[in-house]
């Protein structure tokens, strides 16, 4: 892992026990205000588990916060006494977020917030936080000019990590229209998620014919590595929350193109992981075959990893598909001229 990668994620660690243990609300909200701007943790703006990272600052600091205000006192392994009230703590965090930050990275730290604050959901503090997040994530996603691939993701990540606490209203509220698209792309056709199966086609070179004429997909081979990361980002590792947001997202959008364009991405992905899959060594072994033409660290250690990704990515694909299914057969207004 690279230093740089280390200390990002060190000065997170930290944060989240500052923010918990800082008595002074100006103090809370400078404090909040420098992460969402520090070098230190923005210099590398394509790793997605820094964005996780930030996230979970808030989610811990405010669980350990709410934890201290029930038992009026801090937990021993930071003991420390407080002075401030949970509410009045989470308004200086969400003041240090009205500053020069985007609305994208005021979405995480309201995600954070509310996964901290999950067992209060019926306060009207966690219904007011939603309202935010909403606002935020709407008002991000029609940002044209402030917007990147990597606060698209960044969006997606924060609305999918707290989805299933939301209520209706918030749900419904969502610009569906906007925010479907973004979540597609970011888990099946960018490089951050599945990349349209790309991976099957690099890590065919990656797959050596040994001595005893078997097929060896090594774990030291930089295409395994590199599927390792892959799947331990947020968004394949998170693939089965995000196919139900994106189902949901789909239940609701109001614009039949935005549809139209979800089914023809998912028949792009299908489509071009089926061509590299085809260009793969391993798709000439049959499950029956493998113990003859598999060496023993494929088949018990690199293999799996794949068959993992690939399982994670079909059923992903057909709880979107299920959810689009279900709109066309059961919606009356359906646009036939749109080829839907």
């Amino acid at each position: 892992m690279a230093a740089s990668a280390l200390t990002s994620r060190s000065l997170l660690s930290s944060a989240a026990r500052v923010l918990a243990l800082l008595a002074n609300p100006s103090n809370v909200t400078l404090l909040t205000s420098q992460l969402l701007v520090t070098p230190a943790i923005w210099g590398s703006p394509t790793d997605l588990h820094l964005i996780v990272g930030v996230i979970g600052v808030f989610r811990t600091a405010t669980h350990y916060l709410l934890q201290s205000n029930r038992t009026s006192r801090i937990p021993k392994l930071w003991e420390s006494p407080r002075t401030l009230a949970l509410e009045e703590w989470i308004a200086a965090v969400t003041k240090g977020t009205h500053g020069a930050a985007p609305r994208s990275k005021q979405a995480l730290v309201l995600s954070g917030l509310l996964q901290g604050l999950d067992s209060q959901r019926c306060s009207g503090l966690f219904t007011r936080l939603q309202h935010e997040l909403v606002i935020s994530v709407n008002l991000s996603l029609r940002n044209n000019s402030s917007r990147s691939a990597v606060v698209d993701r960044a969006l997606v990540i924060a609305v999918s990590q707290v989805f299933d606490l939301l209520g209706i209203s918030a749900k419904h509220t969502l610009d569906h229209d906007l925010l479907l698209p973004k979540l597609t792309e970011a888990v099946f056709l960018s490089g951050s998620g599945l990349h349209q199966g790309f991976f099957l086609g690099t890590m065919d070179a990656d797959v050596l014919e040994t001595l005893g004429k078997k097929f060896d997909w090594s774990a030291k081979s930089h295409s395994y590595l590199q599927l390792q990361s892959t799947a331990s980002g947020p968004l394949v590792a998170e693939m089965g929350r995000l196919s139900r947001l994106a189902a949901f997202l789909v239940e609701h959008v109001t614009n039949w193109m935005t549809l139209s364009r979800l089914l023809q991405d998912l028949f792009e992905f299908s489509r071009s992981l089926c061509v590299q899959w085809r260009q793969n060594k391993l798709s000439e072994v049959d499950a029956v075959e493998e113990n003859l033409f598999l060496s023993d660290n494929t088949i018990e250690k690199t293999l799996p990893l794949l068959w993992r990704v690939l399982r994670s990515g079909m059923f992903s694909v057909l709880t979107i598909l299920s959810a689009s299914i279900g709109r066309l057969l059961c919606d009356r207004f359906v646009p036939k001229e749109n080829g839907l």
